[in-house]
């Protein structure tokens, strides 16, 4: 007589094949996007995600990455969806320029039929406006990873993870706060792409050489961030951070290739003329914002002129590079103010302002869909975190009730008022 295996045995048989599926999805999704098939890619990754939260629980740092990817993809998706040369762009590339007539009639339709639904009291766009976006699944879904990093580092400070690993992580945190930049940029928050990137970059410059091309790319953005906020002299420096970097990495893969006898080397050929080209590119903006800050610089120039020419003090150029750069300057055109008699000298207290430590914040909890298997995976859609609210006894949950206002005349003139306790009770 057999005896059965143990239970134990059975379930982690079973949480083993779901963790090999998890991976099988996870690697069919970075293929899609390798192949540039993005919805195909949001689908894998979207079951990826699911098994994970299953197995590991939702916030766990063996999810991170996939919350990682996930939201990467959405974010590229959306940018390619949003673009006026995309497939939902009205005579998007490569559309018929005769196909105004089909487009107005087709609207007509929709319009006619909104029209209908709202007639007989169905509202055909309700479900789709409570739905999110790409971008701010996206965003959700890269918060979350930034959330689920920050804790686990800290949670790990006495004993960090073994050195690949750590170095892995840290890099993909890096790459959070990169995508994170990214989505504020796309909606125009520059300050707030700047804060972000430069929280990328930190990590970059401690855990790259200073010459890996991440660190070009996020100093290109955040070049690009303080250009658009007007702020040409930071872009310009930092344009030049980027083209010193790409400089030191073209001059290490000729030494590497002077070490290798002159053999020829694919990989590295192409990386070469990469970095050439956006060498190139780095060079012409460069050269715009020399352009832009001289102006920048001639008009603050003129403004300081114009205020020293009525007299007064001018707040000295903290960009100055002159020998007088920490010294305003004076004119007569005033008289300096002198202390009399019976001149008061107030005596100012320094107030020192509380800082109050922010609550501790915490991974949201995305609560995604039912998804089909890898094989027809869906979207997953998160939902923030709420707090748990208590589940009446049965199958129907509590609504709240409704009231209708009573008009002040609805009640029988001969009918006594009730007492305040039955007010409250017909209400």
């Amino acid at each position: 007589m057999t005896s059965s295996p143990p239970k134990e045995e059975g379930e982690d048989a079973e949480k083993q094949k779901q963790i090999v599926a998890a991976d099988t999805a996870y690697k069919a999704g970075i293929a899609a996007i390798r192949a540039n098939d993005l919805e195909s890619a949001i689908q894998f990754l979207g079951s990826s995600l699911q098994i994970r939260n299953d197995i590991f629980g939702e916030g766990s740092i063996e999810a991170a990455p996939t919350y990682l990817k996930y939201g990467c993809v959405l974010f590229w998706k959306a940018q390619e969806d949003n673009t006026v040369f995309g497939v939902n762009a009205p005579g998007g590339a490569g559309g018929d320029t005769d196909g105004g007539d089909a487009n107005t009639e087709n609207a007509t339709k929709e319009e006619e039929e909104k029209q209908q639904n709202e007639e007989d009291g169905e509202d055909a766009n309700e479900g789709e406006d409570e739905e999110e976006t790409d971008m701010e699944l996206a965003w959700k879904l890269l918060e979350n990873a930034r959330l689920i990093y920050l804790e686990h580092f800290e949670t790990t400070k006495e004993n960090p993870d073994p050195e690949p690993l750590r170095k892995e992580r840290a890099l993909e945190l890096a790459s959070v706060y990169e995508n994170l930049g990214d989505i504020n940029q796309e909606q125009s928050n520059f300050e707030g792409a700047i804060e972000d990137e430069t929280k990328a970059l930190e990590i970059y410059e401690k855990e790259l050489s200073l010459d890996d091309r991440r660190i070009a790319a996020v100093l290109s953005n955040m070049s690009l961030a303080y250009q658009l906020l007007d702020r040409f002299k930071e872009a310009l420096r930092t344009c030049q951070r980027g083209i010193a970097v790409l400089k030191a990495r073209l001059k290490r893969l000729e030494e590497d290739d002077l070490k290798d006898g002159g053999k020829e080397n694919t990989e590295r050929t192409e990386e070469f003329e990469t970095i050439r080209a956006v060498l190139g590119d780095f060079t012409e903006k460069e050269v715009e914002l020399k352009g832009l800050a001289d102006q920048e610089q001639s008009a603050k120039d003129a403004i300081r002129a114009a205020f020293a020419s009525i007299g007064g003090v001018v707040k000295p150029d903290p960009n100055a590079t002159s020998s007088d750069k920490n010294e305003g300057i004076e004119t007569d055109g005033f008289d300096k103010p002198q202390l009399n008699e019976q001149t008061t000298v107030v005596q100012v207290q320094q107030v020192r302002k509380k800082i109050v430590p922010q609550q501790q914040q915490q991974p949201v909890q995305l609560q995604p869909k039912r998804v089909v298997p890898v094989q027809q995976p869906v979207r997953v859609q998160p939902k923030p975190v709420v707090a748990p609210t208590t589940v009446a006894v049965g199958d129907e949950q509590p609504q709240a009730k409704k009231l209708k206002p009573m008009p002040p005349n609805a009640a029988k003139e001969n009918e006594p008022a009730p007492a305040e306790g039955e007010q409250c009770k017909q209400q």
